[in-house]
């Protein structure tokens, strides 16, 4: 009975240790650039094809 109380916490951690790695992989490469393209669909057209710059120094 003492093993199987030990073994509990291992199956969670184990799923966790092994899902985190791709989930965080998917995160960086796919959602982070996902928002960046949302975020610059809502910016003006510049005079020559590309984006005006959200902050305008001076």
């Amino acid at each position: 009975m003492g093993r199987s109380n030990g073994l509990r916490w291992r199956a969670p951690l184990t799923k966790w240790l092994v899902s985190l790695p791709p989930t965080l992989f998917l995160l960086v490469f796919f959602l982070v650039p996902a928002l960046l393209m949302v975020g610059a669909s809502f910016q003006q057209p510049g005079d020559f094809g590309g984006l005006v710059p959200a902050v305008q120094n001076g």
